[in-house]
């Protein structure tokens, strides 16, 4: 049924890693096939844990009850990333096992503004943290989930996509 297709959430952010293989599921119908047949997130992980990866992905993953982490996905690569004080976000670079140079300068933003709000984030403080780290022409679509509402708001149609104007879909 339409619901238990929305059990859980999950965006894909590309991580440019250098290294594909043909080898395993598209990570297109991979995401598809979580999004079918977990209803948590354990069983989501369950299912990335399992699968061949062809090529570097993080994906945010939300439950219905809140429960989030990010897979960060690659060939060979599994590694999970909890939410941490109830909040997940990330970049298109895998944190874990990276050496500090490498790491991404959006993400200290995310960092940094969620210290700052302290539990005081709504959409309308996630927007504009999404538009202080756009990545300009490059930043096609932009999304913000509320998991226990069903809710996604979503800005596409301009470059970058944070200026446009944010749609609700429930």
């Amino acid at each position: 049924s339409q619901l238990e297709l929305v059990e859980s959430q999950v965006t894909v952010m590309e991580v440019r890693l250098g290294k594909v293989t043909t080898d395993g599921m598209p990570s297109t119908l991979l995401f598809r096939r979580v999004l079918e047949e977990a209803s948590s997130l354990d069983e989501a992980l369950a299912i990335l844990e399992k699968a061949v990866t062809v090529a570097g992905n993080n994906l945010i993953i939300i439950d219905r009850l809140g429960r989030a982490a990010v897979a960060e996905l690659g060939p060979g690569i599994f590694r999970v990333r909890p939410a941490e004080d109830g909040m997940v976000y990330s970049t298109n670079h895998h944190r874990k096992k990276l050496p500090t140079i490498l790491r991404c300068g959006r993400y200290k933003k995310f960092e940094t503004f969620a210290e700052e709000e302290a539990g005081a984030i709504d959409p309308a403080a996630l927007k504009k943290i999404l538009h202080s780290v756009n990545q300009g022409m490059i930043t096609l679509q932009s999304m913000i989930f509320e998991p226990a509402a069903l809710r996604i708001h979503l800005a596409t149609g301009v470059t970058p996509s944070t200026k446009a104007e944010y749609t609700v879909l429930d």
